[in-house]
């Protein structure tokens, strides 16, 4: 079981400034590898978010409503608090095959193809520190920026993941490098199942 704290926002449109911040960490959509996700859509609850990823099935269960969250003077969207839960298919798992092949369930399961770029930020000694997505650490904040391939159209989505059990603040100066003078609105920010479920 896994818990985590997010803030996540959709958009049609690119956000240079932070592709740009990312492309100063060395990460771009072009040197990103690419992902399919299957995500169960026919359903009628937002706070469940279950999708097979990379040989497992994930269960995303909201633990709290959402709440309004000013991050700075041009970006505010919904604080979510999730836990989650995750295990490994067979192989051989017939029914998986088929929802992720496309041949089946097409109505029920919707494929989300991801470019993702991802750092994690952590407090080390009272100061902040950048690190790669794939290293470990037992709390920090993981911000990923991805490009998004669903129903034939093109989204950005921008992610702020607290994990572990210490809260890591996010200072002002990160703030204004990552975001600068973007604007990311309420009504853009809510989780996968919510987003998949209006734009289906």
């Amino acid at each position: 079981m896994y818990r985590s704290k997010e803030l996540r926002w959709f958009s049609r449109q690119e956000t240079e400034h932070i592709a740009h911040w990312f492309l100063r960490h060395h990460l771009s959509f072009d040197t990103v590898e690419s992902r399919s996700d299957q995500y169960l859509v026919d359903y009628s609850r937002e706070d469940i978010a279950p999708k097979l990823r990379e040989g497992n099935i994930e269960i995303k269960y909201r633990i709290h409503p959402p709440r309004e969250y000013a991050l700075s003077r041009t970006v505010n969207g919904y604080f979510e608090e999730w836990v989650k839960w995750s295990f490994q298919l067979d192989a051989r798992h017939k029914l998986a095959r088929e929802i992720i092949s496309g041949q089946f369930y097409a109505q029920e399961w919707l494929e989300v193809q991801k470019e993702r770029m991802g750092v994690k930020v952590i407090r080390q000694d009272g100061d902040l520190e950048i690190h790669g997505i794939e290293e470990f650490f037992r709390s920090g904040c993981q911000i990923e920026y991805t490009r998004i391939q669903v129903a034939a159209k093109t989204w950005y989505s921008f992610n702020l993941e607290w994990f572990g059990d210490e809260f890591t603040e996010l200072d002002d100066t990160l703030l204004l490098d990552i975001l600068g003078d973007s604007a990311l609105h309420l009504q853009e920010s809510m989780g996968y199942g919510k987003f998949l479920k209006q734009i289906r």
